[in-house]
Order: C-alpha cells, then sequence, then structure tokens
C-alpha cells in the first residue's frame, strides 16, 4: 500500500536535506574555515560563518535533490526497476547535479583532484548512512506492518471461532 506523497512531504524532505547540508557545512566551517578561506568561496567567511548565497545555493541543491528522489522512487517515469537500480540511478543523477554546482559556483579548484576525491569521500559517507537510515526505516516499517497483520489475523480468527 502506497501513499501518496504530497507538496508538504516534498518540502518536508527539501527541509530536512537542508538542515542535514547545513550541519555538515557548519562542522566544516568550523574545522577547515580558516585553512580554506583563500582555497573556496563556501569558506570565505572562515570560521565566522556562512555565506548567504552558499545559503541558496544548498537550497536549490537540496530541491534538485529531492527532486530527483521523487522521480526514481515514484512511478512517474520509471515504471520498473528495482530499489538497487533505482537508488545507483539517483545518486548518478545527485553526483552530476553537484557536479554542475561545483563547476556553476566554483565551490573548490575544480582542477585539483584531492578537492574531488574530498567531494567523493564526504558524498560516499552521506549516501551510506542515508541507505542505513532507509534501510532502518524500512525495517521497522515492515516490523509494526508485520504486527498489525498479527493483530488482524488472530482478531479475525477469534471472530471465525465465534
Amino acid at each position: 500500500m502506497e501513499d501518496k506523497k504530497n507538496i508538504f512531504d516534498f518540502a518536508g524532505m527539501v527541509l530536512t536535506s537542508f538542515g542535514f547540508c547545513m550541519t555538515c557545512i557548519m562542522l566544516f566551517t568550523i574545522i577547515f574555515g580558516e585553512a580554506a578561506k583563500e582555497f573556496s568561496p563556501m569558506f570565505t567567511l572562515g570560521k565566522e560563518g556562512v555565506p548567504v548565497e552558499l545559503m541558496a545555493q544548498l537550497l536549490a541543491l537540496t530541491v534538485l535533490i529531492a527532486l530527483a528522489r521523487y522521480i526514481f522512487f515514484s512511478d512517474l517515469l520509471i515504471k520498473r526497476g528495482s530499489t538497487a537500480v533505482r537508488t545507483a540511478g539517483m545518486f548518478l543523477a545527485i553526483i552530476i547535479i553537484c557536479a554542475v554546482f561545483i563547476f556553476a559556483f566554483r565551490w573548490f579548484p575544480v582542477n585539483m583532484w584531492e578537492a574531488w576525491g574530498m567531494f567523493f569521500i564526504c558524498f560516499g559517507i552521506s549516501a551510506g548512512m542515508s541507505v542505513a537510515v532507509m534501510t532502518l526505516r524500512e525495517k521497522m516499517e515492515n516490523k509494526k506492518m508485520e504486527e498489525g497483520l498479527k493483530r488482524l489475523r488472530k482478531q479475525w480468527e477469534e471472530e471465525q471461532n465465534e
């Protein structure tokens, strides 16, 4: 039974992703801000904070990521496909979207392999955590559904025995 998503679900997804993204940027700013000040426009304020322009860019990025998730995990474009294929496609789309933002806004020097390496490490950690949380959530939902079915079955059997 699939529940229909609405604009509030989409907004919740965007704001949750944006909050997670901003938390990561805040931590990076605290840890690397002063050292990376000259290196990237993301850290132009050093340890003092996150530029408003960057926050707007990250909000736009999270909207596109939520849209990609919606597209890959609804039957809008993909009628058939395993969860693994949909997840891989979504992550590939997100990497492409991020790369476009990195090039467009010069978040880091695009000719430095170290910067790309750090991007892929951070992306991998974030993606791994997301998959782990989604898997845990799905297991919890399946357990609740199984318990509900057991209760219904027990209730049905009791009604049949009366």
